[in-house]
């Protein structure tokens, strides 16, 4: 089970919520093995869920988002000063910097 936590998803940019929830998914999917499988496929279902209902956004904006949302999780760890803290923030950093390179949608 995962709690979703959509107290403020009606406050500015709803891409930033979406970026926000999407990047995390990502992530799941890619540091939590068996337990974030599904994590991939749920977020690619979603963001074109949210494609097919809503105007076109401005070419890059959801990349971005979700870039910024990579970010945050990469620099936790770092101010946390959790043992591998380098390596976490590299593969997050990698992660969004392949969000920014991904053609627009």
């Amino acid at each position: 089970p995962v709690f979703v936590d959509f107290e403020r998803a009606a406050l500015g940019d709803p891409l930033d919520d979406l970026g926000n929830l999407l990047a995390h998914l990502a992530w799941e999917h890619a540091t939590l093995g068996p337990d974030g499988a599904a994590a991939g496929p749920f977020a690619e279902a979603l963001a074109h869920e949210y494609a097919a209902r809503t105007a076109p956004s401005p070419s890059g904006a959801r990349a971005f988002h979700e870039a910024c949302a990579l970010v945050e999780i990469a620099e936790l760890p770092v101010r946390r000063r959790l043992p591998g803290a380098a390596e976490v923030a590299g593969r997050a950093l990698a992660m969004a910097r392949a969000a920014l390179d991904r053609p627009a949608d």
